[in-house]
């Protein structure tokens, strides 16, 4: 006579549970699969509003290169304008004369 394995306590005998009915299989399948779409349809939207602020990173990022290059031509245009008045400044202001005071 053969005897039955012992079972550790706390552990089931997975031999002795009644087999997993099919439409509860079919029932969990059909929901891991509806949330599995769920979860793709939240990735795509996910990625899609990534592109978005990627795209918009990269507006912000042409507007500043071209705000920068308008402050490097601007700040060319001031000391170019500059030099301008002190040369005309030399040319046309006569200098100020030096008084000194004689001694006595």
């Amino acid at each position: 006579m053969a005897s039955d394995p012992p079972v550790e306590r706390g552990v089931p005998d997975v031999t002795a549970a009644d087999p997993i009915s099919p439409s509860f299989v079919t029932d969990d399948l059909v929901a891991a699969h509806r949330r599995v779409a769920e979860l793709e349809a939240e990735l795509r939207e996910c990625e899609d509003e990534l592109l978005l602020r990627d795209d918009r990173i990269e507006d912000l990022r042409t507007q500043l290169e071209q705000a920068d290059l308008l402050l490097r031509e601007g700040e060319e245009a001031r000391l170019a304008l500059q030099r301008r008045v002190d040369a005309l400044e030399d040319e046309f202001v006569p200098p100020c004369p030096v008084v000194v005071k004689s001694p006595g």
